[in-house]
């Protein structure tokens, strides 16, 4: 499947990355262990007060520890994140807004 995966750090600061990737049960759970690893290794912090942390936060609190510059700077990181995004998500498009802490599909 093609994905097409748009990161919104700020109204000037936008990457956009195509990815294919493949679309079955075991490439998703791979995924879901890879944003659970980057979670913890980037020490990112649960967004809601219960502390309950759903799959969607995880990708808007890893895009936000690796940040705009980094995931600009290294192109190998964005794709292996984008590819990951859109293997756990199995959507074409995905936006990730991080001022409106959203992911919208």
């Amino acid at each position: 499947m093609r994905s097409d995966i748009s990161l919104v750090f700020d109204p000037r600061r936008v990457l956009d990355l195509a990815v294919d990737v493949p679309t079955d049960a075991q490439s998703a759970l791979a995924a879901r262990q890879w944003l659970d690893q980057a979670w913890e290794d980037l020490g990112c912090e649960p967004l809601r007060p219960s502390g309950k942390v759903l799959l969607l936060d995880k990708v808007l609190g890893i895009a936000d520890a690796y940040g705009y510059d980094k995931l600009k700077a290294e192109p190998e990181l964005a794709r292996a994140f984008a590819e990951n995004v859109a293997r756990a998500l199995e959507r074409p498009r995905v936006t990730i807004d991080l001022p409106g802490l959203m992911v919208g599909y």
